[in-house]
């Protein structure tokens, strides 16, 4: 009988508790999650900080503390001000950034680009490639560029890179820190216009010299100039394998047909019918370059990788280029075509002989001026340009479209990666200016066609 008491007794309490215990295994249950994302936010501490706001990498962090110490600050303030916006540092992030000294009026201002962790732009682009290649250009081809500069002439004629202070390109932990151009004048031009016949001329002149460095540099040393060159990873030849890249082809040549649809020129709308399917083997065969002529190459020649700097009158008075991810060796004509076909007016198209034979007085008159004799004659840059221009159109056609996107914001390299997994298409960039786009393409066809290019 006691036995039965018992029992009863305890499967008494076992209703009357059980909510409680239930409860308090819940609260445990609670506890240990809480305990976790407490101990994954100690290590995300411990592996970023923040400046005025702005998350910085440790890593990066200890670069700005060792580019402090290089340039002798001892008592400092390290600040980050803002953030270039979207559609700039599509690869990561761009940071302004400040060091000053607390006891004087010195300060440097900077430019921090952070590479990104985010998995998804990571598998799509080789972003480790695109920091290694910008690295190699600032820590080994201009330090070349510089010396044969300074040992021939005794100054810089071509000092238009901005200054490299320090870097990593440790993967996941990618990160450059460079003179910030910005505090000192220097600023885009309305990427949606046309790059000014005067301020084409400016860069035309520019790439001459830059170029011509590269000729002084094979002549003077060429074991150099062959070590060098070999450093860099083509990007552009990796189409094929690049899913963003080679849809962006593949749609500007459907846009293509799509504008011809009422042309009366059908040869032009026979080779665009053509080209929709062989495109993209078309822009990877331009990027194969096969001569002798070869000079290291800025690589992403649009307006916006351009900074210009104006007087208070509103005159040029220099520039700078930037963004040397895509730097490889290669025909001046991938530097050139770039450039011309992706910012030119009409009027620039029309007169491309003009302009060539500009490039090619400038890299003459470099080149003789640093004692090198031997660099491309005008008659082989014609050649190399019916050759090799199709990279510089193709790419020109597939910029313009973010040239002419009406929200910057849609130039967001995760949406549009996470556009491209549901469909091999970006459908937000077609939120752009379509009858601007349709004007420019036909006029780059047409040029492309009446001079036998294409």
């Amino acid at each position: 009988m006691f036995y039965w008491i018992v029992l009863w007794f305890v499967f008494i309490l076992k209703i009357f508790f059980q909510p409680t215990f239930i409860f308090l295994r819940i609260c445990k249950l609670i506890i240990m999650k809480v305990s976790e994302v407490v101990k994954s936010s100690r290590r995300l501490i411990s592996t970023c900080g923040e400046y005025n706001g702005y998350l910085f990498k440790q890593n990066t962090r200890s670069m700005l503390e060792k580019v402090a110490q290089d340039e002798g600050f001892v008592d400092k303030e390290i600040t980050c001000y803002g953030q270039v916006g979207k559609g700039q540092g599509v690869t990561g992030d761009l940071f302004f950034t400040n060091i000053y000294a607390l006891n004087s009026n010195k300060r440097l201002e900077l430019l921090v680009k952070q590479a990104t962790t985010t998995k998804k732009v990571r598998d799509y682009f080789p972003v480790d490639l695109f920091y290694k290649n910008e690295v190699n250009f600032y820590d080994l081809v201009w330090r070349e560029f510089e010396k044969q500069q300074q040992r021939r002439l005794g100054r810089l004629i071509f000092d238009n890179v901005p200054k490299c202070y320090d870097y990593n390109v440790k993967p996941g932990e990618e990160c450059i820190i460079l003179q910030n151009l910005g505090s000192k004048g220097y600023r885009n031009i309305n990427k949606r216009e046309h790059v000014p016949n005067d301020i084409f001329e400016h860069i035309i002149k520019k790439y001459a010299q830059f170029h011509g460095l590269s000729y002084v540099l094979k002549k003077s040393d060429p074991r150099k100039y062959d070590e060098l060159s070999h450093k860099f990873v083509p990007y552009w030849e990796q189409a094929q394998k690049i899913v963003p890249l080679r849809v962006s082809i593949k749609d500007v040549f459907f846009k293509c047909l799509q504008y011809l649809k009422d042309s009366s020129n059908q040869d032009l709308k026979n080779k665009m019918n053509e080209y929709s399917t062989t495109g993209l083997d078309v822009f990877i065969q331009s990027n194969t370059y096969k001569g002798k002529n070869g000079v290291f190459l800025h690589g992403d020649c649009w307006s916006n990788n351009m900074l210009f700097k104006f007087t208070e009158t509103g005159e040029l008075e220099d520039l700078k280029f930037i963004d040397f991810q895509t730097c490889k060796v290669g025909s001046a004509v991938y530097d050139l075509s770039y450039c011309i076909y992706s910012g030119g007016s009409k009027d620039v198209l029309d007169n491309l002989d003009y302009y060539l034979k500009l490039y090619h007085k400038n890299l003459t008159e470099t080149c003789t001026l640093m004692g090198c004799e031997d660099f491309i004659s005008l008659e082989e840059l014609n050649q190399e340009w019916k050759d090799y221009c199709k990279f510089g159109w193709i790419m020109a056609m597939v910029i313009l479209r973010a040239k002419l996107v009406n929200d910057d914001a849609k130039l967001d390299l995760y949406l549009m990666l996470t556009e491209l997994e549901k469909r091999e298409s970006v459908a937000h960039l077609e939120d752009s200016d379509e009858d601007e786009i349709e004007r420019r393409t036909l006029v780059i066809l047409e040029h492309m066609h009446k001079n036998g290019f294409i």
